[in-house]
């Protein structure tokens, strides 16, 4: 938030009868305000006021500020008055109602005038305090995707050239902000700006996540997520519950399939040579509709876990040594694989040939990040 702002804010609010009124002879702007303060600011630079004058919610705010003002010794119509001030119209009060103001100061007020007063300045205060600090916190819920934001590029560019996402961010350099103290790197490649102790209250601690995901065209498409308050998230950024972790939330179950009938009834079975590190084994296919099975030699069975959208078995693990924890057999005959410990899956052909899997499918990616794969395999 901009501390020349923040002090113009401060100075409408203060302003007394006597100022209003001169603002009305000399028929100020909000522009003359801001060029005024400016002038009498220490510190203050040219771009501080440009800055000011030229973000429309800005502008809006001042008015309504100095509406708010003008409307608890005036009467004035504040929303009216208030859309005068944001055109950057001048401030020109009735000549009546200043004259019957300036004769109740000398008269001085009723008890029910000071209670109207009260009461005036109470709405003020419900409308825009919580207004002020909602804008305080989108500015700094701003700082935090800006941050994490400007890490994206890393991210992808090392997706791109290794296939896999990088350990930490740039080399563990620390990217810290004003009101984010620091923007660290998750798993899966996500990137997580944290909130340190100078933020608003409602903010300390919290988290503006961006979780990448893997498209068709092997290019990273990005989600923003956040557990702050909602209130204070843009419509781009959604809220996502605080658990305290800087991790994923669960993926979605995508890797299901309710539809059996996609299960291959071929006759005879199928033979692969399963290359690598278990070389000597060999795998052999045998088709039964939903309980179907895979026999890897020597001496294992996998049986049909589930069948994924578009067709895939995906067979149980016995977590063996030296087997397989992934298996899978897709509808074009190719076999799919990942051992123990291992963070690489591959591709092999009936005819021995593998290769490495460099963009796996989704339902795939989401599939080996649950828990239910780690259950399984413990």
């Amino acid at each position: 938030m901009s501390v020349f702002f923040d002090n113009l804010v401060m100075r409408m609010s203060s302003f007394n009868q006597n100022d209003v009124v001169k603002l009305a002879e000399r028929r100020a702007t909000i522009s003359d305000i801001a060029i005024e303060h400016l002038r009498d600011g220490d510190g203050y630079a040219p771009r501080d006021l440009h800055k000011t004058l030229s973000d429309s919610e800005k502008v809006k705010f001042l008015a309504n500020t100095l509406a708010f003002r003008v409307s608890e010794f005036f009467g004035a119509d504040v929303d009216k008055l208030s859309k005068q001030l944001a055109e950057d119209k001048p401030l020109a009060l009735p000549e009546v109602k200043r004259q019957a103001i300036k004769t109740k100061m000398k008269l001085g007020f009723t008890l029910i005038e000071v209670m109207i007063t009260v009461g005036i300045i109470g709405v003020v205060s419900a409308i825009a305090v919580p207004m002020y600090q909602s804008y305080t916190a989108r500015s700094q819920v701003s700082e935090g995707i800006t941050l994490a934001d400007g890490a994206k590029p890393f991210v992808s560019e090392y997706h791109a050239n290794n296939g896999s996402f990088p350990a930490d961010l740039m080399g563990g350099i620390k990217v810290a902000g004003k009101w984010v103290e620091g923007t660290a790197l998750g798993s899966n490649g996500q990137i997580v700006a944290t909130f340190g102790s100078d933020a608003i209250k409602g903010l300390k601690g919290k988290k503006v996540m961006l979780t990448p995901k893997i498209e068709t065209s092997g290019n990273l498409s990005w989600d923003c997520s956040s557990d702050a308050p909602k209130e204070y998230l843009p419509n781009t950024c959604n809220y996502a519950e605080s658990g305290g972790s800087t991790q994923p939330s669960a993926p979605v179950k995508s890797w299901l399939s309710d539809d059996y009938s996609n299960v291959y009834s071929k006759a005879g079975s199928q033979y692969y040579r399963v290359p690598n590190v278990f070389w000597q084994y060999s795998a052999m296919y045998l088709p039964n509709g939903k309980d179907s099975t895979l026999s890897v030699t020597p001496g294992s069975i996998y049986k049909v876990n589930f069948v994924t959208p578009d067709g895939t078995l995906v067979f149980k693990t016995l977590g063996i040594a030296g087997q397989p924890q992934f298996l899978a057999l897709k509808s074009d005959g190719t076999l799919m694989y990942q051992m123990p410990n291992s963070s690489t899956s591959y591709n092999v052909n009936k005819d021995g040939s593998y290769t490495a899997i460099s963009q796996a499918p989704q339902w795939m990616t989401d599939y080996l990040a649950s828990d239910d794969y780690k259950n399984m395999t413990k």
